[in-house]
């Protein structure tokens, strides 16, 4: 028989040594200090809470959802896609907080490296992730004989290997994984806290090494357990709330992976991430992109009017009549990315597919009002026909306290004179300057209009 040694911890109080230790601990600290109210308050509740079995915030969090549903295979690919896309926040959330990682959040990670091997193809991996949830609901002998099937299935595929990630019992949630490795026949067992000593699983009452002897024993009947496990790459003490990012990176490399190899002493090695934080970062990041994605398919108007409120030159880039039909929906959203960033909407403003010319003047003026050049650069873009409205257009840039910046290209828009005489009047309004900038910037050669524009320049510097 080949299996790495796993000590299980009775759980007697007797056989409690690190719970004693800490108990010990945080008595000592509670009477030191009993001259302080909040000093002593806090001792005793952290000792409490070494003891009480109540305090699961992964299974606090997941109670509310914890349904026959969870213990059906492939959870989130039958929930309903709204539903899904708020179970993805709020892991999106967690994975960006200092908690643990509940089993909620766990089950998305793993929702998303399903369907990433889908969408690569040729892959085709097993997940049995019921463990994850509220374990008390769970018939283990049920429970195993899904994994037997699941094995069965697994033996047909290309890649056999099947993930069993489950908790271990105790105040903390500590996310594990065994990977039941077809080809191999054995088991691979992943905690990222690497220790020998265990506890059993959650609220099953059996221990790690008796639950990966039947893994082993239902996926390889005729074979003496062969389980190893990481030795290695030990998850960092100050950082214990990292040990389900750890576990779902495993996963992660484990699949694209052909085989682990085996060390000297029977076990193998695994090098974590040193820095557990950051690598939550990412995973958070992975899903929002993941999330976004599928709101772009799903909910396509409400995916890009909340991209125009955030990047105006990110939506349009991808804004496209495929995913908005309608017409309406997109003068809308150009109307957002205006205001956002008018520029970058003036430079990509055919990628809307608008033809209605009263909403591309309508956008224009949007831009007017915060990027006199980014109008005047860009404003051919638009495919306005209406002369007197570029006019109006260009007058309403004049008038902002940048409004100078309009003169840049206005000869390539607005060709009359007179029209570049009466904007230039509504510029010098607003602010001081000579009359010869104004004469080369406007194209200027009417003397009558000039002195006109001189006088309204001298007023401002009077009044001043």
């Amino acid at each position: 028989m080949t299996i790495n040694s796993i000590n299980n911890n009775k759980h007697s109080f007797l056989f409690k040594p690190l719970k004693i230790i800490k108990t010990l601990g945080w008595v000592a600290m509670a009477i030191l200090a009993l001259p302080t109210i909040f000093g002593s308050y806090f001792a005793w509740k952290k000792l409490a809470d070494i003891w009480s079995k109540s305090e699961r915030p992964d299974t606090q969090k997941t109670d509310d959802v914890a349904s026959k549903a969870l213990l059906d295979e492939n959870y989130l690919e039958k929930t309903p896609q709204k539903e899904k896309a708020e179970i993805y926040s709020k892991a999106i959330k967690q994975f960006q907080s200092e908690e643990c990682l509940s089993a909620t959040s766990a089950e998305a990670y793993l929702d998303h490296l399903r369907n990433d091997i889908k969408g690569r193809g040729g892959l085709d991996f097993l997940f049995s992730t019921a463990l994850l949830h509220n374990a008390k609901a769970v018939n283990l002998e049920s429970y195993l004989q899904k994994i037997t099937a699941k094995v069965t299935e697994a033996k047909g595929q290309e890649h056999p290997l099947v993930f069993v990630p489950f908790l271990l019992e105790g105040s903390k949630p500590d996310i594990v994984v065994a990977v039941i490795d077809i080809t191999k026949e054995r088991i691979e067992y992943f905690d990222p806290k690497s220790n020998r000593s265990y506890r059993n699983l959650d609220r099953c009452g059996i221990s790690t090494q008796d639950f990966l002897k039947k893994l082993s024993n239902l996926a390889f009947p005729n074979k003496e357990p062969d389980i190893i496990r990481n030795i290695s790459g030990r998850q960092s003490f100050w950082h214990k709330v990292d040990s389900g990012a750890h576990v779902l990176n495993f996963i992660q490399t484990r699949i694209y992976t052909d085989a682990i190899q085996r060390d000297t002493l029977g076990d193998f090695n695994s090098s974590l991430s040193p820095d557990g934080k950051q690598l939550r970062k990412e995973m958070a990041a992975i899903l929002q992109e993941k999330l976004n994605k599928e709101d772009q398919i799903n909910n396509p108007v409400s995916y890009f009017t909340s991209l125009a409120q955030r990047s105006g030159l990110e939506v349009s880039r991808k804004i496209n009549i495929q995913y908005i039909p309608e017409e309406e929906d997109r003068i809308a959203i150009a109307k957002m990315a205006a205001q956002q960033s008018g520029k970058d909407t003036s430079l990509l403003i055919k990628n809307y597919k608008i033809k209605n010319q009263a909403a591309l003047v309508e956008i224009a003026k949007i831009v007017a009002r915060q990027d006199a050049r980014g109008l005047s650069q860009y404003i051919q873009n638009y495919g306005i026909k209406d002369k007197q409205a570029l006019v109006e257009t260009a007058e309403v840039a004049a008038n902002q306290l940048n409004g100078g910046d309009v003169s840049y290209w206005i000869q390539q828009y607005i060709p009359k004179e007179e029209d570049r005489i009466a904007i230039a009047k509504i510029e010098a309004q607003q602010k001081e300057g000579s009359i010869s900038s104004f004469q080369i910037k406007y194209a200027i050669k009417n003397q009558e209009a000039l002195t006109e524009i001189a006088e309204i320049l001298n007023k401002n510097q009077t009044d001043i």
